[in-house]
């Protein structure tokens, strides 16, 4: 066995080298950074403050939507690939065990979250309060800055996003798997920070009778109860996604930095851009004389893996491969984080 070793060392060494070029997804999870209900029978009430926001028919059948919004690009690095979006929340209060079907849409108009809160629980705010100046109502994004038409619907985007079961269990979670328009709103929110404005939160059976249900927000500290409150039950966004690779000074991508990046910079000059794309060396979303600068100290140095042809092994070898080195005397797995992607070259 001993003989083996530095065969394996070899084996290990061209394994390593070899996902080392390939790209490592990274997850993130972020926190919701605004949220409130909307009321249909109190069309001018809020509760941006309150420690839960409602969806669903009240006693009455009288409807009640939610509005959410997550800070995505704080999360996750600009010019990164999101890959899969997850949304969790967590039942605080409902009318009815009843398992009910929900529903997001990307919103297309920004809303105010404010401050307004009937109480200190969940179970104080079926109805809201008076609206504050900012606020988001059934009848404004902002108070007094009316909705396109009331309830926030001829705000949002014509595809849903995602639809799920909410449970019927108190605490329980319910959870709105990736899907491809899901990914679509959050890659847009990184590249587009100025234009997130959240989801709307609904669904089809809001004007019957007894089927809301109400989920913690990011101000919930208590139950419904006034009791103990788990952490884990604010709302959360999980994003997995590819990061970008750091700006080399290459701006036309042929694997060197060059006469030829400078023209690539000249041409974009003043320019608008996602941070890290094109020739925005410096990733201030602006081609400007600092990514010149950039261009400028890096010029002449040769782009490891751009602009060069390479063979990568299929997936398949790599596997293969290191069940090999495992079955030469690794006996311990390694729990490697990173959820590496294989990105195949083309000669």
């Amino acid at each position: 066995m001993n003989q083996m070793r530095p065969f394996c060392c070899i084996l290990l060494s061209l394994s390593l080298a070899i996902i080392s070029a390939t790209g490592c997804s990274e997850t993130v999870t972020i926190g919701a950074s605004k949220d409130a209900t909307m009321y249909a029978d109190a069309p001018d009430n809020s509760a941006g403050g309150a420690p839960g926001f409602y969806v669903g028919g009240n006693g009455s059948g009288s409807a009640r939507r939610s509005l959410l919004a997550f800070d995505v690009a704080t999360g996750v690095p600009a010019g990164s690939t999101i890959t899969s979006a997850e949304l969790t929340l967590h039942v605080g209060r409902q009318s009815s065990p009843t398992p009910l079907s929900m529903s997001l849409r990307r919103l297309t108009a920004d809303w105010g979250e404010g401050t307004a809160t009937a109480g200190p629980t969940i179970a104080h705010n079926g109805l809201g309060t008076a609206a504050n100046t900012g606020d988001a109502t059934w009848n404004q994004r902002m108070n007094p800055i009316g909705w396109t038409n009331p309830g926030a619907f001829s705000d949002t985007a014509a595809t849903v996003s995602a639809t799920t079961s909410v449970p019927g269990t108190l605490n329980g979670a319910a959870t709105w798997s990736s899907t491809p328009t899901m990914v679509s709103d959050v890659q847009d929110w990184l590249n587009n920070p100025n234009a997130n404005f959240g989801w709307l939160l609904y669904t089809s059976a809001e004007t019957t009778a007894f089927t809301s249900k109400a989920f913690y927000s990011r101000s919930a500290t208590t139950n419904e109860f006034g009791g103990f409150f788990d952490p884990e039950f604010l709302p959360a966004l999980s994003i997995t996604y590819l990061a970008a690779a750091s700006p080399s000074g290459d701006y036309n991508g042929n694997g060197r930095v060059d006469a030829a990046d400078y023209a690539v910079w000249r041409k974009s000059l003043s320019s608008s851009v996602s941070r890290g794309s094109g020739a925005d060396g410096n990733e201030s979303g602006m081609i400007d004389a600092g990514d010149f600068t950039y261009w400028r100290a890096r010029y002449g140095n040769v782009v490891a893996g751009a602009g060069v042809n390479m063979n990568v092994p299929e997936p398949s070898t790599i596997a293969n491969l290191l069940l090999v080195i495992v079955s030469f005397g690794f006996g311990r797995s390694t729990s490697i984080q990173r959820s590496c992607q294989i990105r195949l070259g083309h000669s």
